[in-house]
């Protein structure tokens, strides 16, 4: 067996919100594991189990019915422990309103989005950010809460922009993308010249965007989450075991 394999923490993967976001942050998980340590052939790959959870609401169920959206996903939790995981992520911004609860039920740590882009952010000694992301997120104050902590601002689109930025997001539950390009790109723009200094792509179905959004300045959070996930299933702790002996 490849040693890699053995090292490497078994993860957990909480999607279906939506399910085409899961089908690339797969696909991110599997991209940063051959930039991190150059993982090429099948053994070099960890353990990834993806649930696909039906959700009460889809993206707008964290507006209405919470107390059903949260006993659903803390049940989807607990499968993926039954499942012997060793840690567990959530690509989805909007659910992450319920992280604190998630992580209180769950056994195994959980990886927290919004403060790993928080924490990215503010490194990068960036104030101000344009914020994309779902009506759900924006009203719950998901990023915004854990942004000020730190001392950065957040700006989001208005009215119409919005409006326009949820149906880019439900588009791409049915894989269109092309036609909502230029649409994006204005929203992006206008947010810059509100004085954003980065656009905070909050929303993981927007994630299938960032390669037409190349000519700005661009915080993917799923792409974050994949990297600090691969990060951390790596086990420090038996290398450093390893290490130790005489």
């Amino acid at each position: 067996m490849h040693v890699l394999y053995v090292i490497m923490k078994f993860i957990g993967v909480l999607g279906g919100m939506g399910p085409t976001s899961s089908v690339l942050f797969y696909r991110m998980l599997i991209e940063e594991c051959q930039k991190i340590y150059g993982a090429k052939k099948d053994e070099d790959y960890p353990k990834i189990l993806i649930y696909n959870l039906p959700t009460p609401g889809g993206i707008s169920g964290t507006l209405h019915s919470r107390d059903s959206l949260l006993k659903v996903l803390t049940e989807g939790v607990k499968f993926l422990e039954r499942c012997g995981v060793d840690i567990i992520c959530i690509p989805c911004a909007s659910v992450h309103c319920f992280i604190e609860e998630l992580i209180g039920e769950s056994e195994v740590p959980m990886m927290n989005m919004i403060e790993i882009a928080a924490k990215n952010i503010f490194f990068n000694n960036i104030e101000r950010v344009g914020l994309l992301a779902t009506k759900a997120c924006i009203f719950n104050k998901v990023f915004q809460k854990e942004f000020e902590k730190r001392g950065i601002e957040t700006l989001v689109p208005d009215g119409d922009e919005l409006d326009a930025l949820e149906k880019i997001i439900w588009d791409v539950y049915e894989f269109k993308f092309e036609k909502n390009v230029k649409r994006l790109k204005n929203i992006v723009e206008n947010l810059l010249e509100k004085g954003a200094e980065c656009i905070v792509i909050g929303c993981t179905e927007l994630s299938y965007f960032q390669d037409k959004l190349k000519e700005f300045p661009i915080v993917d959070c799923m792409r974050l989450l994949a990297q600090e996930t691969i990060r951390f299933s790596l086990s420090r702790e038996l290398s450093n075991l390893q290490s130790a002996r005489p």
